[in-house]
């Protein structure tokens, strides 16, 4: 039998243990709690870090562009029941941008919804973007989303805003000079990279490497390949893929996008559209509802127009 002062100091002993033991519990709890949330803000700051690293090398090793996405939050969305109309065009007074000192609408069509600049995914999208440029909007189509039961946004369109062009009018003329200068830009980079490898004929590799787009059949992975050229618009198409990382897997899907450069009320903005890929149809209804969107911003810009709900 152990003395009484041994017994004492064995209690006090076991009463430490307990405490030990459960603040130990208590922490593992807490950050069982927190890591999930530090863990998946890690992992889309590296995300972005890595599209930044492929698209400054792209022009070095011909990689896929890829997106960088988020679940879907809800509360993160802007938007009214019933939009206003102008020109048939339908639009809310929350979806509006500035380029410069000028105000524009954007378009609302059913199923879309406005991202606030404060939620993670538009932060994402804003610090991948390209320097000079501000990502004025960016809208989800919530209805595809829902139909193709996707656990992220895998249809969405992004507005930016070119800062040095901003406060300037920029006129059919001087557009086509801009254009001219970009796709001079973007031919020199595929021209360091683009093999002959990559294309089935000869000829389709040639016209490529040239920057003869509207004479190519096929197209690389990745690369931009120029698929309107107006004199007030032009618009890119690549084949790329989605990067969705989740808690225990990172999940890869195909996507498709334009990049578009087009006038809006003399304003120059650069419209990125970005979608799920399911088939080869998919490309033509991107191809078509970029044109639209350009369409109607100009439409619901214009002046004379009817305003009625």
């Amino acid at each position: 039998m152990e003395p009484p002062y041994m017994q004492s100091v064995s209690m006090k002993a076991r009463i430490v243990n307990v405490i030990i033991f459960f603040c130990v519990f208590l922490c593992l709890r807490i950050a069982a709690q927190e890591e999930p949330s530090s863990s998946a803000e890690q992992s889309a700051l590296e995300r972005v870090e890595q599209e930044r690293e492929e698209s400054q090398a792209r022009a070095e090793n011909g990689g896929r562009r890829s997106t960088v996405s988020v679940p879907v939050r809800r509360r993160s969305t802007l938007g009214t029941a019933d939009p206003i109309f102008r020109n048939g065009v339908p639009y809310y007074d929350e979806w509006t941008i500035r380029a410069g000192a000028q105000l524009l609408r954007l378009p609302a069509y059913p199923g879309w919804q406005g991202v606030k600049p404060s939620s993670e995914f538009y932060q994402l999208n804003a610090n991948a973007g390209e320097p000079g440029y501000h990502l004025a909007s960016v809208l989800t189509n919530a209805r595809y989303v829902r139909e193709t039961r996707s656990r992220y946004v895998n249809f969405f369109s992004l507005i930016w805003v070119p800062q040095e062009h901003a406060f300037t009018v920029m006129t059919s003329a001087t557009f086509d000079s801009f254009a001219q200068t970009l796709h001079e830009r973007l031919v020199s980079e595929r021209a360091d990279s683009v093999t002959r490898e990559a294309f089935l004929d000869f000829e389709n590799y040639l016209s490529f490497k040239m920057g003869e787009d509207e004479s190519v059949e096929e197209f690389v992975d990745g690369y931009l390949i120029r698929s309107i050229y107006e004199s007030d618009m032009v618009t890119y198409f690549a084949n790329s893929e989605f990067v969705f990382q989740t808690r225990k897997t990172e999940i890869r899907q195909p996507m498709i996008m334009t990049i578009t450069y087009a006038l809006v009320d003399g304003k120059l903005l650069r419209i990125d559209i970005k979608r799920l890929f399911t088939s080869d149809e998919d490309m033509t209804r991107i191809l078509g509802f970029t044109r639209q969107f350009v369409d109607d911003m100009r439409a619901v810009n214009a002046l004379g127009g009817r305003k009625f709900r």
